[in-house]
């Protein structure tokens, strides 16, 4: 079985050490993209695939949906204050 961790377009700096993961039990991704395949994708496909258990993860993206343009402001207090 091929196993794939990383999305093609995560750097490997960007993805967490499994050795820091493990010692907190906490993960924060924060990304300026939507939440479905983006880097907290692949870092809880990191978690699972590597069997840690009792890891916390909290993942801040956008999300999957259709978004109107504009500045990044606008696109922020649209989407979160709600």
């Amino acid at each position: 079985m091929k196993k794939r961790t990383v999305p093609k377009f995560a750097k490997k700096r960007t993805v967490p050490k499994l050795s820091s993961i493990e010692k907190t039990k906490n993960v924060i991704t924060i990304e300026d993209g939507t939440k479905i395949n983006g880097l907290g994708t692949a870092v809880k496909e990191l978690i699972i695939d590597n069997k840690l258990l009792d890891i916390k993860i909290q993942t801040y993206a956008y999300p999957d949906k259709f978004i109107e343009h504009g500045t990044v402001e606008e696109l922020e207090k649209r989407i979160f204050d709600n």
